[in-house]
């Protein structure tokens, strides 16, 4: 892997360039078959700060010291014109580089939306902030499963984020935590941001962390493109595999068409 400035990232393939951003708790390996299954494209697949080879990044409890090392990793590989593919926590830093000085050209939201928490949601957070102080592996035993349609037919898999999870510095998880717990409201924040950009919206039908219904509108207010693959929640890279590269497809050939 590569590192700037304490960021650590990977970069492969060739052609226009697509950045990576995994979701919360996870890292860059998760990005592993898309990067394989997609030509004339440049994959940079970021371990975002606070996690994977970026856990020890520092870190304060708002999204723009996660966004801003991505932003600056942009600039020093000389990129004007790029997309965004973020996975839930990925997507809310997509959206907030929407403000850097190098915005990306197109954002594929997915299993994330633009919105900010919900009163119930922010009072949760807060208190993960203090289970975590001395019930780590019990809450991640809980959490993570709760993002799967069928967690039992992926214990394996579970399993492995579970101990990779357990692995991050609990002061890292917890400033994440409030990070995204203190995140604005992008859908009316960054409106006229987001309908200069090429949004996409690729959600799993059966997901509780997000608002389908709005999302839709949301999406559609900005001129975005809204695909649902059906059957699965927030793990589609696990669970629906194929589903998920199906509709990566009709991204990064929308992508290809509208820079070519």
């Amino acid at each position: 892997m590569l590192t700037h400035k304490g960021l650590y990232y990977r970069i492969t393939g060739n052609g226009y360039p697509v950045l990576l951003l995994h979701g919360f708790l996870e890292d860059e390996t998760m990005w592993k078959e898309i990067r394989q299954s997609f030509e004339g494209f440049q994959f940079i697949s970021i371990d975002l700060p606070g996690h994977g080879n970026s856990a020890n990044h520092p870190l304060k409890d708002e999204m723009q010291s996660i966004a801003q090392p991505v932003a600056d990793l942009i600039q020093s590989l000389g990129f004007t014109n790029y997309a965004v593919v973020g996975h839930s926590l990925g997507g809310y830093i997509g959206l907030e580089l929407l403000k850097s000085l190098t915005p990306p050209s197109s954002i594929c939201l997915l299993n994330s939306h633009p919105f900010e928490d919900t009163p119930f949601r922010k009072e949760n957070r807060l208190r993960l902030v203090e289970l975590l102080k001395t019930k780590k592996r019990s809450f991640l035993q809980q959490a993570i499963p709760g993002l799967f349609m069928y967690p039992s037919n992926h214990d394996i898999e579970i399993r492995s984020l579970i101990d990779d999870a357990e692995k991050l510095p609990t002061e890292a998880i917890q400033h994440t935590t409030l990070a995204m717990r203190a995140r604005e409201n992008y859908a009316t924040t960054l409106i006229e941001e987001a309908k200069k950009t090429k949004i996409y919206c690729i959600d799993g039908e059966d997901d509780v962390l997000v608002q389908h219904r709005a999302l839709q509108d949301w999406c559609s207010e900005v001129g975005g493109t809204y695909l649902s693959i059906p059957d699965t929640a927030h793990m589609p890279f696990i669970e629906t595999p194929d589903e998920l590269l199906e509709s990566l497809e009709l991204v990064f050939k929308d992508i290809k068409k509208r820079e070519d």
